[in-house]
C-alpha cells in the first residue's frame, strides 16, 4: 500500500485534437516512461471524426471505401491497438492511459478488465448502469455498447485506451460494423439519461476513478495544445 500511495498520475486535458496529434503525444509520453519517468499519465481528448482499425480489424467492417470516408471528412487510420474497427468523434471522451503495467501489477488481460471496471464505476457515479459481456471487451448498457477499449503495450507501458460515448452523434457508427460485431447497438451517456452530459464533469469522474483504482495521487494537470508533446 505504501508503494501504491507513491504513484503519481498526471492528467492531460488535450481538448479537441486530431488523431495523429494524439498518437504523437502518446508516443512521446511512452518514450519518457521508457527513459525512467515515474509518473503515469492519462490523456483525455475528443477527436475530429476518425475511424481506426486495430491489429485484428477486418477491412470488410468499413461500410464505405476509405477514399469515400476521407471525402466525407472522416479520417481512417490503421493502428497498433488490439480490437477491430471503431469510430471517434466530437462528443466522445477518448482516454489514453500511459501506465507502467508491471508496477501496477497488471497483465494485459487484467488491464483490459481494469479499464472496464474504471468505466463501469464512472458510469455508476454518473447515473448510468454499465456492465460487461462474456468473452467481449468493452462496456455495455441496456441500450447498447457505450464504451470501446483497445490497448497496445510496449515494454509493459500501455498506450491507446478507451472511448466513452458521452454526447456522441451515434449515426456515425452506421459507417462501420462497430468492433466487428454485426448488428451491435451503440448508445451514449446522454442517450441513457435523456439530457446532454457535461463533458468536463465526465472527464473529472473518469480521471478520479482511474486515480483511485491505481492508488495514485495527483501530479499536476495541464492542457496541451493540438499536436504539442510533453
Amino acid at each position: 500500500m505504501t508503494a501504491a500511495k507513491r504513484r503519481e498520475l498526471t492528467v492531460i486535458d488535450a481538448g479537441v485534437m486530431p488523431y495523429s496529434g494524439a498518437l504523437t503525444l502518446q508516443k512521446s509520453l511512452v518514450a519518457a516512461k521508457k527513459r525512467g519517468e515515474p509518473r503515469d499519465y492519462l490523456v483525455l481528448v475528443e477527436h475530429n471524426p476518425v475511424i481506426t482499425l486495430g491489429r485484428r480489424a477486418d477491412e470488410a467492417h468499413l461500410k464505405l471505401p476509405r477514399d469515400a470516408l476521407w471525402a466525407r471528412g472522416v479520417e481512417v487510420y490503421d493502428c497498433e491497438r488490439g480490437g477491430d474497427v471503431t469510430f471517434h468523434g466530437p462528443g466522445q471522451l477518448v482516454g489514453y492511459p500511459i501506465i507502467d503495467l508491471k508496477r501496477a501489477g497488471l497483465g494485459v488481460a487484467e488491464y483490459l478488465r481494469f479499464l472496464e471496471d474504471v468505466i463501469i464505476e464512472s458510469l455508476r457515479r454518473l447515473g448510468v448502469e454499465g456492465f460487461r459481456r462474456p468473452r467481449l471487451t468493452g462496456v455495455w448498457t441496456a441500450r447498447g455498447k457505450v464504451a470501446s477499449i483497445g490497448v497496445a503495450v510496449t515494454r509493459w507501458i500501455s498506450f491507446h485506451g478507451f472511448a466513452l460515448n458521452v454526447n456522441t452523434d451515434l449515426s456515425a457508427f452506421e459507417m462501420i460494423v462497430p468492433c466487428g460485431l454485426a448488428g451491435e447497438k451503440v448508445t451514449s451517456i446522454s442517450g441513457m439519461t435523456g439530457t446532454p452530459a457535461d463533458m468536463a464533469a465526465v472527464k473529472s469522474v473518469v480521471a478520479g476513478v482511474l486515480r483511485e483504482r491505481l492508488g495514485a495521487r495527483t501530479a499536476g494537470a495541464a492542457p496541451v495544445a493540438t499536436g504539442e508533446a510533453v
